[in-house]
């Protein structure tokens, strides 16, 4: 993956990360569509990923570059568990048909996918450069969906306490367990990795879906939020 500086990958994200807690649909569903039987979708690499607010990379990663290549490999995992009709094709297979045709100029790792950071209009078509990057990929594989998983991020699942209140993890520090017996119990801290991903029928030049899959609640830097992401995005994409 090439790797952005993480005020550059705050700044491109901060203009569309803003939109998600209302995410499109384009068929005013807010799960991901099924892909019809028998027809072979590519999921392309994971984009890029925003550090935590405490300039730590999702995961555990040392960098941009590891984090990414950490999820795609989770998405191997994830997807060969499920057992659906669809022929998927995964990250490391597109960088590797990609390599062995180096006519097609396109970095599966940095497509143009920024367009895709705000919520698109349900009538919006695919805009240029990204359209005819995916076309040419689309045409190796001969198929019409392409699934872009477009940015990850890690963001404070914020701890109650026993009646119902946001405590201090709310603002985005840890909760601690109080020595008082009288005082109100809270939940330690805990995080969700977000991915913002787009689910596209290039024959058509169409977003079929735009929106972010979540993982369970963990530790911010716990390579678990990765791993249940991943089998997250799975389990809504390829339904066992």
């Amino acid at each position: 993956h090439q790797m952005c500086s993480t005020a550059a990958v705050s700044a491109i994200m901060a203009l569309g990360l803003s939109a998600l807690a209302n995410p499109l649909s384009g068929q005013d569903d807010e799960r991901i569509p099924t892909v019809p039987a028998g027809t072979p979708a590519v999921l392309f690499p994971v984009q890029a990923a925003r550090p935590t607010a405490g300039g730590a990379w999702p995961g555990g990663a040392l960098s941009e570059k590891d984090v990414l290549e950490t999820l795609d490999a989770e998405f191997k995992f994830a997807f060969g568990e499920e057992e659906d009709a669809v022929t998927w094709v995964l990250p490391d297979a597109v960088v590797r048909r990609l390599r062995s045709n180096p006519m097609i100029d396109v970095d599966p790792y940095r497509v143009a996918y920024h367009g895709l950071l705000r919520k698109p209009k349900k009538e919006e078509q695919i805009y240029e450069p990204l359209h005819s990057e995916l076309r040419s990929l689309s045409a190796l594989f001969d198929t019409r969906y392409v699934i872009l998983p477009i940015a990850l991020f890690v963001e404070l699942d914020p701890p109650q306490s026993e009646d119902g209140e946001s405590e201090s993890a709310a603002e985005g520090a840890p909760a601690t367990l109080s020595e008082d017996p009288n005082a109100p119990s809270v939940t330690p801290a805990r995080y969700r990795a977000h991915l913002l991903l787009a689910m596209i029928d290039i024959r058509m030049s169409s977003i079929v879906w735009w929106g972010e899959i979540v993982s369970d609640p963990g530790a911010e830097d716990s390579p678990a939020l990765l791993a249940s992401l991943a089998e997250n995005v799975a389990a809504q994409m390829a339904p066992s």
